[in-house]
């Protein structure tokens, strides 16, 4: 009688599902007719279950080339095999796979990119993919375009990141791109991990433009689906697999061949570093000249604030963390190395007398509690006035000064937005102010210098805080003063 049961390699290559659909179906035939395979096949993969489960690099199983050696043993003896001998290769095989990933991890990473490669050489590569960073989606394309459909600074700078990587050309999600990358490299340390439909490669490196880059595999035909991008700034950006179009989107092309040279020059970049900086001061509700402003030194990049809590403090961190470049330079009210010269200045004139509109304010609001609240919502957007036009200042100031930047533009909504707010807190002061000072000159709020809100300022408190003790300062002179200027 001839006995036929499936061999130590068989079992393997059913309990990591790398083997062909024939031979799948006529492996669980077998088994359906065969007690002994199956008590066989339970046990390899009690096995390998037990060991993934322990491994942190998930490095069990990997695929291999097939073996020409036959998947079925033969033999001539009415005696049943007797399965310790597979259970035992299958245990070595488990043992050797565990150790695999800290001898030659590299290995088993080509190993996938190499059936990575075969793949997309028959079935071609993804047909569409995104492009996102910091929660943004940045672009879209397919095969042979780029897009960029976000004209944002966040935006502008992944395109001069990916302009100075491999993935600047073709279809970024390529596998053979990140082959070619891969192999380019000196130093570099593999990591190989398996999910339960999904294979990753982690590449870091201690060179060149990116650190780390993740390429995300699909199990069963080793697609690509995903890569990670960590670049040498800490900057992320993510490639993900998309087959929807996006229909009417600008076109503004990333480069579709590496450059021979960088094409962007480092001030170049340290300019776009600065408009990402106001950028996220005007997100953080940052930029009401108050609290923080943006600077330069240099190439260097910095943001100065003076907050008032430290739960403030830490909005600021975490919203700039992602730019590690940035410098960061934030103190809370009352530090002792706090040194607040980055804020406009206010005309204090301590020890004065009662404020001009003293009467005026007694007859108008009986009640002191009515009259506190006016004289302090007035005088609070007197100083609002005088940070939006400070930080207006500045921004024009840095529009000029980036010109030749192509990020200058996007300082351009920056301004506008500045300017939506100064005109609403201007047309709210001469609503509060008018039956004071009388009707304004100007049928609406007119332009405004620093120097202009500096002195608007002085005159607001003067009429309804705090007065000089100089006789020279009068209630009209005040009253007309501040009525020019709304």
């Amino acid at each position: 009688m001839t006995d036929r049961h499936l061999t130590e390699e068989a079992f393997i290559l059913l309990a990591t599902g790398d083997c062909c659909d024939d031979f799948r179906r006529e492996a669980a035939s077998h088994l359906q007719s065969c007690a002994r395979c199956q008590y066989e096949s339970q046990q390899v993969y009690k096995i390998f279950g037990a060991i993934e489960q322990a491994s942190e690099h998930g490095l069990l199983c990997l695929p291999r080339e097939r073996s020409t050696k036959s998947l079925f043993n033969w033999k001539k003896s009415a005696f049943p095999w007797v399965p310790v001998g597979s259970i035992l290769g299958a245990s070595v095989v488990v043992i050797f796979a565990i150790l695999g990933p800290f001898t030659a991890p590299s290995a088993s990473a080509s190993e996938l990119l190499n059936r990575a490669v075969i793949n997309e050489r028959q079935f071609g590569a993804p047909g569409g993919f995104d492009i996102v960073a910091n929660g943004v989606r940045c672009g879209h394309g397919g095969s042979a375009e780029k897009t960029l459909v976000e004209d944002s600074p966040t935006c502008q700078q992944v395109k001069i990141s990916l302009n100075e990587t491999p993935w600047a050309a073709g279809n970024p999600l390529a596998a053979t791109t990140f082959r070619a990358w891969h192999a380019s490299l000196a130093n570099y340390r593999d990591t190989v991990t398996k999910l339960p439909a999904l294979w990753t490669i982690d590449t870091s490196t201690s060179s060149g433009a990116i650190r780390n880059a993740r390429l995300t595999l699909r199990k069963d035909t080793y697609q690509s689906v995903r890569l990670d991008l960590l670049f040498e700034d800490a900057e992320n950006v993510t490639i993900e697999e998309d087959d929807q179009p996006i229909a009417n989107a600008p076109l503004t092309a990333i480069a579709q061949t590496r450059p021979r040279a960088p094409a962007i020059q480092a001030s170049s970049s340290v300019d776009l570093l600065e408009v990402q900086g106001w950028q996220i001061l005007h997100n953080l509700n940052g930029d009401t000249g108050w609290e923080a402003t943006v600077t330069r030194r240099g190439d260097s990049v910095i943001v100065r604030a003076e907050v008032p809590t430290p739960a403030r403090k830490q909005e600021f961190e975490m919203a700039f963390a992602s730019y590690p470049r940035i410098v960061l330079n934030v103190y809370e009210y009352g530090d002792s190395n706090a040194v607040p010269d980055f804020l406009p200045r206010r005309v204090n004139e301590p020890d004065g007398a009662p404020p001009l509109a003293k009467k005026w304010l007694d007859e108008r609001f009986p009640d002191p509690g009515e009259r506190s609240q006016f004289v302090n919502s007035t005088v609070k957007l007197s100083k609002e006035i005088l940070g939006r036009v400070y930080v207006l200042e500045e921004l024009e100031k840095r529009r000029t000064a980036l010109a030749n930047c192509s990020c200058a533009h996007a300082l351009d909504s920056l301004i506008e937005a500045e300017k939506t707010d100064l005109r609403a807190a201007q047309e709210s002061l001469r609503s509060s102010l008018e039956p004071v000072v009388g009707a304004p000159q100007h049928a609406s709020a007119k332009e405004i210098t620093v120097a202009g809100a500096q002195r608007l300022d002085v005159g607001i408190v003067r009429l309804f805080f705090t007065a000089p003790l100089s006789g020279d300062v009068t209630l009209d002179g005040e009253e007309s003063a501040v009525r020019k200027l709304l």
